[in-house]
């Protein structure tokens, strides 16, 4: 597969193909558009033959979709179609998080790139991390403000040098990396590189869009590469277009085959457009994805999860008693089971009125209230989840404290009101929701 990997800087535009030697660039500039960087892309890159495109973005991106304004460039980027403008399959990253991936060697990795901004990313065993370090406050503007470019030219090199050397050093007592990279076309300005940094090369952004298309092994990743899923993209450009009256009048009886029940259930997908083909084609593109390998990786207790380097323990949680789920030698369904038995003898003490509140009396049960259904006069038997607003409080002067729950999503178990103030409430609800609980007709 060849990959064409683009690197879009607030001054120009590079880019390289698989199997060339000598990068091409031409000027970018404050004014340049995302449809004139693909246009200027496919001119400068005509002889060049392409199947997949990486973009190195100057800004936010978030799966494949850019999801701010670059600071350097024209508003006009966010939305943009970028697969439809190349023609093919694209994928995009920060340009700071791109080179950051060429430049990886192992372990927790911060990149810093010094251009007409400052880019940031991290890796941290091997995933990358984005991140818009840039405009965070820093003395009397923002990090990007003393180490740009512009900086440089305005305080001199001798400032800029150690404004560099005093931001890295933050950064670094701030996410403790045991790599730093700086890279972009200034770091060559300074004399001297801060302690325990190196330099990076432009030429690893390349490399790290080259990366991009790799998986773990080397090997071209699913799902470009995957011939279900070429066939996928075929197939949607034939039905992309249909509407559901057509589909429906064409297969009267979609509305009862495109369903499923089970265990109290009822899924009903025949209002998406999707055909018979398109489920064949699903299937296939999960056959040779291997997931069905991965499935059963999840359910030994295999560490699939790659950003934490654990094991995915959803499982455990639904396994029967004499279920066996062994995570780095151990059998963890015991240890579930103890916490549900746990939580499960406390719900029953509640309902059967075993656990009694500190007046002795037994706690009152009834169906869960929120507070966009309580109004004045409905009596709040059950709990209180984390007050908040008028009707809450309107709600609240008739609660007694001794029947009445507070939970707080943040921590486990459910916390009985005192007629004092409860030091456990969360801040803001201290004050007025503990007020209410004690039969104070103010509302906060």
């Amino acid at each position: 597969m060849n990959v064409l990997v683009v690197d879009v800087g607030g001054s120009n535009v590079k880019i390289l193909a698989t199997g060339q030697d000598e990068p091409r660039k031409f000027s970018s500039g404050p004014k340049m558009t995302a449809e004139e960087m693909v246009s200027g892309v496919k001119e400068l890159a005509e002889d060049w033959k392409y199947d997949v495109v990486s973009i190195g973005y100057p800004g936010a991106v978030l799966r494949d979709r850019v999801v701010s304004e670059p600071h350097n460039l024209v508003k006009g980027w966010v939305g943009f179609d970028f697969p439809s403008a190349f023609g093919c399959p694209v994928k995009l990253i920060n340009d700071a998080a791109m080179q950051a991936l060429g430049s990886y060697q192992g372990g927790k990795l911060l990149f810093l790139g010094l251009g007409t901004g400052l880019g940031s990313a991290m890796l941290v065993d091997g995933i990358v991390v984005p991140m818009e370090l840039a405009h965070l406050p820093y003395k009397k503007g923002t990090f990007e403000d003393y180490v740009s470019a512009d900086s440089m030219q305005r305080r001199g090199k001798k400032k800029w040098r150690k404004h560099v050397a005093d931001v890295v050093a933050h950064l670094v007592a701030a996410l403790e990396p045991n790599d730093v990279v700086l890279g972009g076309g200034n770091v060559s300005q300074l004399d001297e590189l801060p302690p325990g940094c190196r330099a990076g090369d432009n030429a690893n952004a390349f490399l790290g869009g080259f990366r991009m298309w790799e998986d773990a092994s080397g090997r071209d990743p699913f799902p470009a590469a995957c011939p279900a899923w070429k066939a996928l993209e075929s197939h949607y450009r034939d039905i992309g277009g249909i509407h559901f009256r057509t589909l429906f009048a064409d297969d009267p009886q979609r509305g009862q085959r495109l369903v499923v029940e089970a265990v109290g259930l009822y899924l009903d997908y025949s209002k998406n457009r999707i055909t018979d083909q398109t489920l064949r084609l699903l299937l296939q593109l999960a056959e040779e994805s291997g997931l069905r390998a991965r499935i059963d990786a999840m359910f030994r207790g295999e560490k699939i999860n790659i950003t934490e380097n654990r094991a995915v323990l959803h499982v455990a949680l639904r396994a029967p008693r004499e279920a066996s789920i062994m995570v780095d030698g151990e059998d963890v369904v015991p240890r579930v089971h103890a916490v549900l038995d746990k939580m499960a003898g406390f719900s029953n003490r509640v309902r059967s009125g075993e656990w009694k509140g500190h007046t002795g009396n037994a706690r009152q049960t009834g169906r869960p209230l929120r507070a966009q259904r309580l109004h004045p006069g409905r009596h709040l038997e059950h709990r209180l989840v984390r007050p908040v607003g008028r009707r809450v409080g309107q709600s609240a002067r008739s609660t007694h404290p001794a029947g009445t729950r507070y939970e707080d999503g943040a921590e486990a178990g459910p916390r009985q009101f005192d007629q004092r103030t409860d030091p456990s409430l969360p801040e803001a609800a201290t004050d007025s929701s503990t007020r209410l609980m004690k039969g104070s007709q103010t509302c906060p």
